[in-house]
């Protein structure tokens, strides 16, 4: 599969590539890499998180939330 697909850098002398997956693998590698580097930039200079990506609860819905941790029981003791 990896072969016909176009998936493998060295393929061997008997395959053929009836595809190009491997340039769209490389692909999706530079564009997750742009968006860790976007995401981390945006870290570093305070744009992110901002206002329209964050979530708030009220004060007894955040106490309610400390309550119910307090009472969990560890899973490893």
């Amino acid at each position: 599969m990896s072969d016909l697909s176009g998936d493998t850098e060295n393929a061997p002398r008997h395959a053929k590539a009836f595809g190009d997956v491997g340039a769209i693998r490389k692909l999706l590698e530079a564009e997750r890499s742009k968006a860790l580097a976007g995401y981390r930039a945006a870290v570093m200079d305070g744009s992110f998180p901002d206002k329209e990506t964050s979530v708030s609860m009220s004060a007894i819905e955040l106490e309610k939330l400390r309550e119910g941790l307090d009472k969990l029981q560890p899973v490893h003791q």
